[in-house]
């Protein structure tokens, strides 16, 4: 990768320089082993703003900031954009109960 994407006409530069060195490779998993918030979830600052490790990730794969992902893999470190989906409230709840974890 370039390390150089497009935001909205201004150049990110060096972003995937910094964000690839921090993936550990775990079964399919590509783990973040940056910062992590309380929840486990990689951050990553981009352009002055924190940014979730895997709305980074969505961002270099696909070029657009995502409003709200998912995890296939149940893993907030995995930043690997094949285990990452589009979503909404409804749906990650849905996802829980479904798999039988974190409904209260």
């Amino acid at each position: 990768a370039s390390g150089r994407c497009t935001d909205h006409g201004t150049v990110m530069i060096g972003v995937a320089d910094r964000f690839f060195p921090r993936l550990l490779p775990n079964g399919e998993c590509q783990e973040w082993q940056g910062a992590k918030n309380g929840k486990g979830y990689g951050m990553m600052k981009v352009q002055g703003k924190v940014k979730r490790a895997h709305h980074v990730s969505w961002k270099i794969a696909t070029g657009a900031w995502p409003t709200y992902l998912m995890h296939s893999c149940d893993n907030p470190c995995c930043v690997n954009p094949a285990h990452l989906s589009e979503g909404n409230d409804a749906l990650n709840v849905a996802d829980m109960i479904a798999k039988g974890r974190g409904v209260m």
